[in-house]
């Protein structure tokens, strides 16, 4: 790295330093590959040595994704030591000298005249009977693939058999399959998946030791707050503080006890290591687990729905973290383009990189919203959607930035304010609302691009 990125990366993140302190930002799991670039005597003002250590070691390989970005700041730095600064912009003015109108155009209530969404209101779920009707006798569904898209993605599903229809987003059954095909598939799968399994206990175990000890560090940290998985009480304080620790219940020399779903979880993740093992297991992907295992209730079900939606998310977790910085630069692009003030003010805060964003593109929104909207609504509206099919997320980031861009653009002055902003919003936005506004926001994508 040269010198003069190395100090622009410094100079980042100082911003976020005490804001680091204060919530314990560069302790969570993705702030942990900006670790490697900090220098050793920053990082011992944030984190004890036995934490660096442990964190650096984790996250090795992750260098590579900060070296590149460091390289890419480099070629702004010319270009912010001209910049005009915000505290030199009296009353929030723009780089001409014009007060900030926060009302503009862009705001969401101008740009959605006229642009009605198909979504409807909570309350019209498909429900199981109105699925089943849907098929013909010999068990096929009676509609082609963007019909059932569109009665998904605007109506939502009823959790009564949402079950079904996940296999059928997710890939795990053709849209054209008939029921006869589908018991043979389910048959064949469920013996790869043993099969997987069954050499969990071989001699690939030595190979996969340093993943085995990553998913088992995150499976009892995994969502222990919703009842699915909050496992056996008289191990959950001792489960969540030190994976190796013996239940006090046990012999000091048993291992932690694990309920039966967070079991599951555990062989869900290992086995998709041996599915594919050049890939393996990062953390982040037993966020992308834990919603599809509840809803299944079944660990071969759950197994190949994750595999259909890792399908879609694989490249958010390549060593190179090239897949994470071609979404955020897609994101950055589209608000650009449908809200180019808000872009102007996160070019004027240095903020157009949206690692604030990282979270969301990673995970899928999934600490974002709770653990029952991202279940029973956002991951659908995702999956199902019949004109954005691989991109809709990019739409729902769109929808949240927009939203809040009042506050962002007039009192979000600095990286740090931002991220904490954002980081605030967790678990507290309307999902459905959401998900109406990103609808609305792709028909005005479409329309500007058209």
């Amino acid at each position: 790295m040269t010198r003069n990125a190395a100090w622009d990366v410094l100079d980042q993140f100082s911003k976020v330093t005490k804001f680091a302190q204060d919530t314990g930002l560069v302790e969570h799991p993705l702030a942990r590959p900006v670790l490697p670039l900090i220098p050793t005597q920053i990082t011992n003002l944030l984190l004890s040595s036995q934490e660096a250590e442990q964190l650096m070691s984790e996250y090795d390989s992750a260098h590579i994704y900060l070296a590149k970005f460091a390289d890419s700041i480099q070629d702004g730095v010319k270009k912010r030591l001209k910049r005009k600064p915000l505290s030199d912009l009296a009353g929030r003015t723009d780089a001409a000298g014009n007060e900030i109108d926060t009302t503009d155009c862009y705001d969401f209530d101008k740009l959605s005249v006229g642009i009605i969404p198909k979504r409807v209101p909570m309350g019209n779920a498909l429900s199981g009977e109105q699925w089943v009707s849907l098929f013909d006798e010999s068990g096929k569904l009676a509609l082609p693939e963007d019909e059932m898209r569109s009665i998904i993605f605007n109506q939502g599903v009823h959790p009564d058999c949402k079950r079904d229809v996940w296999k059928f987003l997710l890939k795990v059954y053709a849209w054209d399959s008939t029921e006869r095909e589908r018991v043979e598939r389910l048959k064949g799968l469920t013996a790869q998946y043993e099969s997987m399994k069954r050499h969990l206990g071989g001699d690939i175990v030595s190979k996969i030791k340093e993943r085995k000890n990553r998913v088992e560090k995150d499976v009892i940290r995994t969502d222990r707050t919703t009842p699915y998985f909050q496992g056996i009480p008289a191990d959950n304080e001792i489960l969540l503080k030190s994976p190796t620790s013996p239940s006090p219940s046990s012999p000091s020399s048993s291992p932690p006890t694990l309920s039966k779903n967070l079991e599951m979880l555990k062989n869900v993740l290992l086995t998709y290591t041996i599915y594919n093992f050049d890939l393996g297991y990062v953390q982040g992907m037993n966020d992308l687990l834990s919603p599809i295992l509840e809803t299944m209730d079944d660990e071969v079900e759950a197994f190949w729905c994750f595999v259909g939606w890792m399908e879609l998310k694989k490249e958010n977790f390549s060593r190179d973290q090239e897949g994470m910085r071609n979404q955020l630069r897609l994101l950055e692009g589209l608000i650009k383009l449908v809200d180019p003030l808000l872009h102007e003010h996160l070019d004027r805060i240095d903020s157009t990189n949206l690692f604030c964003c990282f979270r969301w593109m990673l995970i899928v929104f999934k600490r974002e919203f709770k653990f029952t909207d991202v279940q029973n609504t956002l991951w659908e509206s995702i999956w199902s959607c019949p004109f954005s099919a691989t991109h809709f997320h990019f739409f729902i980031a769109l929808a949240i930035l927009n939203k809040h861009r009042g506050h962002i653009m007039t009192q979000c002055t600095a990286f740090d304010e931002l991220l904490k902003y954002l980081n605030e919003l967790s678990e507290k936005e309307d999902v459905e609302d959401i998900v109406r506004r990103a609808e609305v926001l792709f028909v005005v994508f479409k329309r500007t691009v058209e």
